[in-house]
């Protein structure tokens, strides 16, 4: 790597250097990539010779319709730069469509000047990482899309809307310029933070949640009543002249089975059941979500409310009603929301 570094500041003596690393996607943004670096020179001329952008794309999904037009579109615009700027020693866009060894990646993030990381939409990001854990130099300057999840740890990298090309180009253009102390204020920064958050405090984040979780599941776990609680409750029971029973079926009344038509009524159940609408004080109504036809076949015989299909079909006196339809006028409002963002 030491050696792979020591060719490249030769090969990029005298100008300065911009990295872009990305797979072949829409969502890394590469074309509003190069949009920005053109406006760049237009607009500072003074920089024409001076930098060079030195774009890798990894092939990805390229036999894919889109991401092939993807490429194309890639190729014309990197053409369309260097044939507006190009002089005989020199070519603003340095552009490699294929994957390189981890040692030539290496080299080019501890040797390029600034890294230009920004993705439309992107979960976390290690290139940015990757470039701030080769800096060991303290020098370099990150420019990160705010889109990027990493941004949000990586504070002091030039943040950027990577829809905003005034915000890129301007963000290039200050990385170009910025000195060599505040590069080393940023970085070391940078660097705190890449040390301080990795695989391990991830991994010690991960368990941790998953604890979480777990003591979250134990806590909601049945609870059976207690001795002290079943007095009082049968107490007030007794005082009551009008008491009403909501019993779910599955999970309730029976446990639950691997064949759900297996969770028949025993005899104890009907038995409790019956004990429970003998006293004419009492109303109970069963729920569940099972079809009507095999709530009727079970307790159909009983006097009980009946409410099946989770809550679709109700039974209240003898005959099943199906339960009035719902309006779905709220619909046309959601779904232009939901196409927004599909």
């Amino acid at each position: 790597v030491k050696q792979e570094i020591k060719q490249l500041q030769e090969s990029f003596a005298g100008v300065r250097t911009i990295l872009s690393v990305d797979r072949l996607d829409y969502s890394k943004g590469i074309l509003q990539r190069l949009q920005a670096f053109e406006e760049l020179l237009q607009n500072n001329p003074e920089y024409l010779e001076k930098v060079v952008l030195y774009m890798i794309v990894v092939p990805s999904r390229d036999t894919v319709p889109q991401y092939k037009h993807l490429r194309d579109e890639i190729d014309k615009r990197v053409g369309n730069i260097n044939s507006m700027f190009r002089t005989l020693n020199w070519s603003p866009v340095q552009y490699f469509y294929r994957s390189f060894p981890i040692e030539t990646l290496s080299a080019l993030f501890a040797s390029t000047d600034v890294a230009l990381v920004t993705p439309m939409r992107d979960g976390m990001n290690l290139v940015s990482k990757e470039y701030v854990a080769s800096r060991i130099q303290n020098n370099g300057v990150l420019i990160l899309s705010e889109m990027a999840g990493s941004s949000r740890e990586l504070i002091d990298a030039i943040i950027v809307n990577p829809n905003n090309m005034n915000m890129m180009t301007s963000a290039i253009k200050q990385a170009l310029e910025m000195p060599a102390e505040e590069q080393e204020i940023r970085m070391i920064n940078l660097r705190k933070n890449v040390s301080k958050f990795n695989v391990k405090h991830w991994v010690k984040i991960f368990m941790d949640r998953l604890q979480e979780v777990k003591a979250q599941q134990l806590a909601l776990r049945t609870r059976y009543v207690s001795e002290l609680s079943t007095k009082a409750i049968y107490k007030i029971y007794a005082k009551t002249s009008n008491r009403i029973f909501f019993l779910d079926y599955d999970g309730t009344l029976v446990g639950f089975h691997a064949d759900p038509k297996k969770a028949s009524p025993d005899a104890e159940l009907y038995q409790i059941l019956q004990n429970l609408t003998a006293d004419p004080l009492n109303k109970v109504v069963i729920i569940s979500g099972r079809d009507y036809e095999t709530l009727e076949k079970w307790f159909g015989h009983l006097p009980v409310t009946l409410i099946a299909d989770h809550g679709a079909w109700q039974k209240l006196n003898a005959d099943w009603e199906r339960a009035p339809a719902l309006n779905a006028s709220w619909k046309k409002t959601v779904f232009p929301v939901l196409e927004t963002f599909a």
